[in-house]
């Protein structure tokens, strides 16, 4: 399925014929859950730049680091600061135990993406300076999710596939300077950036829809002007 450029291709899957994504720009990464199937010509021909393709390290047929000219791996199984729980084709990261001054929330965990952050996930995790960086597949960010996480600076970007942010997301992030959405307004709850510090900021594209100025839910706004 394609799910904000990542496509799965099930295990149940034999044959591909050719051209069968040819000129689909969307998907940045193929992922391949059972064997290499049987290929025609030019499957993934002019895909978007930086398309790859992963397939499980137990799979037969694929060849890296290329299989058919197309960019090819293994998937890495990883151990990391981040406890997350598989929905069966996304992931939603529930807990996080890390340190360190850049917090990176992996774009994939086990091949699949990162689509939410769970409720409460980082709440007063990150209390030592730090920036944040948000996987680009990011549908939801859960009630207080990042609460109380002082240690926050600089910028957070919201990327534009984030549709709900729930109720006190960032709230008492009171080192965070500004937020910027880099799509349209989502739904959300109350409170999200209450107790930030005082200059805080929301910035938006001037062409995203269901924002206001020069508040927006009480918090300062402003339109992007880079």
């Amino acid at each position: 399925m394609f799910r904000f450029g990542f496509l799965t291709i099930p295990p149940s899957v034999t044959e591909i014929g050719s051209g069968a994504f040819r000129d689909c720009f969307g998907p940045m990464r193929v992922y391949f859950r059972g064997d290499a199937p049987k290929m025609g010509r030019a499957v993934f021909d002019r895909s978007w730049q930086g398309f790859s393709i992963q397939y499980e390290p137990t799979a037969k047929g694929f060849t890296t680091p290329t299989w058919l000219d197309y960019p090819c791996n293994p998937i890495r199984r990883i151990r990391s600061d981040f406890d997350f729980t598989n929905k069966g084709s996304t992931i939603t990261i529930s807990g996080y135990s890390g340190s360190g001054d850049r917090v990176i929330i992996p774009h994939f965990i086990n091949g699949l993406p990162v689509t939410a952050i769970g409720d409460r996930a980082f709440q007063r995790k990150i209390l030592d300076p730090a920036s944040l960086s948000l996987p680009p597949f990011l549908e939801s960010i859960g009630t207080e999710a990042f609460a109380m996480c002082s240690g926050l600076t600089g910028s957070v970007e919201i990327p534009p596939t984030v549709a709900t942010i729930g109720e006190g997301a960032f709230s008492g992030c009171s080192r965070l300077d500004e937020v910027r959405f880099l799509g349209d307004a989502p739904k959300t709850g109350p409170s999200i950036f209450d107790g930030n510090k005082s200059g805080f900021m929301i910035i938006y594209d001037r062409q995203a829809k269901g924002f206001d100025t020069p508040t927006w839910h009480a918090y300062p706004a402003s339109v992007d002007t880079d």
